[in-house]
């Protein structure tokens, strides 16, 4: 493990972190990776709620709340004080960038909606994450991912075939709302910043981000009068691209172009289904996915998975073990890319961000709750 300290490209950058949960934070964490200072602004009592989620690296720190917040500062305040309200709106005034993903009306509720901050910056970037949007008859409704994954459907073309939709195992709307939200606020920043004469309102929702992330689904169901199906592991519109039996598990298989199936056919001395009209084409094969599959495991299903896995890797298929996330964790790969980075003070290692490294000014360190609070409200205190 190593440690970062170069400034980044957002160095000087202000971020007012008014976020809570997944997607917010993590929008927060790109810009703190890219040297930003982001200043995260939690209830003095209780935090952020993923302080409390397990598991635990030690007894007082979740590994939620590490790897979405390292390297940001801990202003703990009572945002519904009146006797912090100078804090407050000194701090709003001080950021270049605001962010917010609260439940819909409650950042206009504690005084902070975009309006007040424009008036506090006129210059702010202002950034909003909601579920739902900000118009519409569901833009006051709330929503957590797994949520908005049952709502767009996304749920529903995740699982296997005849079995129940079933949530991607990840908080991926989330994590995909953030990244828009920080590719945004970069562009707020720097694309425009010559020409921009006040403040810039972002909004964005979960629900457009699973909108994005289903965007070919969406264009097949609305131009051309599809209707997806769970399809497990397979992948809709391309085969062979899905797990495939060997004789102690499944490996992973994605021959996804006609040159790739021909090397796995080769591969596995069954070149007799290159020429097999069933297979001729991509459509074919899909059409005709499980009478493919099946031929294919007639060669695979007495072989071990670390045998094919050898032998599609040096014909030059993309092929992998379905492997666990604990393994994962300890591979090889991570420790070549140096992804493993030191949390200041502990010993322990964060995963990091595919941001470049050293010179992303990328910190590691983990605030507990209101560690800065005087660090960063005693200056501007003392202004005039």
């Amino acid at each position: 493990m190593s440690t970062s300290s170069s400034p980044g490209p957002l160095s000087g950058i202000r971020v007012f972190d008014l976020t809570k949960n997944m997607a917010g934070p993590f929008a927060t964490l790109i810009l703190a990776d890219m040297g930003a200072d982001v200043i995260k602004v939690e209830d003095p009592i209780r935090g952020d709620e993923t302080r409390h989620m397990p598991p635990f690296i030690d007894d007082e720190t979740a590994a939620a709340y590490a790897s979405l917040n390292r390297g940001k500062r801990s202003v703990a305040i009572d945002l519904k004080a009146e006797s912090e309200r100078a804090d407050i709106e000194a701090l709003v005034a001080s950021s270049d960038v605001f962010v917010e993903n609260l439940r819909p009306g409650a950042v206009d509720a504690l005084g902070l909606g975009f309006e007040r901050a424009a008036e506090l910056n006129p210059r702010i970037v202002y950034c909003s994450i909601s579920a739902y949007g900000d118009v519409g008859e569901r833009a006051q409704a709330p929503g957590y991912d797994a949520m908005m994954q049952a709502y767009t459907g996304l749920m529903d073309v995740t699982g296997e075939p005849g079995r129940p939709p079933s949530r991607i195992g990840t908080g991926v709307l989330d994590y995909g709302a953030g990244m828009w939200g920080a590719m945004r606020i970069l562009a707020a920043l720097h694309g425009d910043a010559s020409t921009r004469t006040g403040p810039v309102h972002i909004k964005l929702s979960l629900v457009e981000t699973a909108a994005a992330f289903l965007i070919h689904h969406l264009a097949g169901a609305r131009l051309a009068g599809a209707t997806p199906t769970r399809t497990g592991t397979a992948q809709h519109n391309t085969a062979p691209y899905e797990a495939i039996q060997a004789a102690d598990g499944k490996f992973m298989v994605a021959a996804a172009s006609q040159k790739l199936y021909e090397k796995l056919c080769h591969a596995l001395d069954r070149s007799e289904l290159i020429e097999d009209p069933r297979f001729a084409t991509n459509r074919d094969r899909v059409a005709n996915r499980h009478e493919l599959v099946s031929e294919i495991e007639k060669s695979t299903a007495s072989l071990e998975i670390d045998s094919v896995v050898g032998t599609l890797e040096k014909a030059g298929v993309p092929v992998s073990p379905i492997r666990t996330i604990n393994e994962f964790a300890d591979d090889e790969q991570l420790e070549a890319l140096d992804w493993w980075r030191e949390a200041e003070g502990t010993g322990w290692g964060l995963p990091g961000l595919p941001i470049e490294r050293p010179e992303s000014g990328t910190s590691y360190r983990v605030a507990t709750l209101g560690q800065h609070t005087e660090e960063v409200l005693g200056p501007l205190r003392s202004r005039p």
